[in-house]
């Protein structure tokens, strides 16, 4: 028998916010503060690496770091390209969330 190793999920991340910020890098999110859903270790780690201490925030999931988005708390939300977009097309509180 021989291992084959093969992806079985591909997730793809996008940032969210209220302003066009122009972020194209992982590097352009060092000025802003994030938030993100705890529990996404890839989104963890890439964040320790490009966002000051004290930036980044982890909540209990999407919904709520959409909440602090729109109330200004953040300024930027990485989470998965289809939830998000999803959120946003369901609840007319982020429809000046892009």
């Amino acid at each position: 028998m021989v291992r084959i190793e093969s992806k079985l999920l591909s997730v793809w991340l996008a940032v969210f916010s209220t302003k066009n910020l122009g972020i194209k890098r992982r590097d352009d999110l060092k000025d802003y503060t994030v938030a993100y859903y705890r529990g996404r270790k890839n989104v963890e780690k890439d964040l320790s690496e490009h966002i000051q201490h004290g930036k980044s925030f982890d909540s209990i999931d999407d919904e709520e770091t959409f909440k602090w988005l729109e109330a200004g708390r953040v300024e930027v939300v990485i989470s998965e390209s289809r939830e998000g977009n999803r959120l946003i097309s369901s609840d007319g509180r982020f429809s000046n969330i892009f």
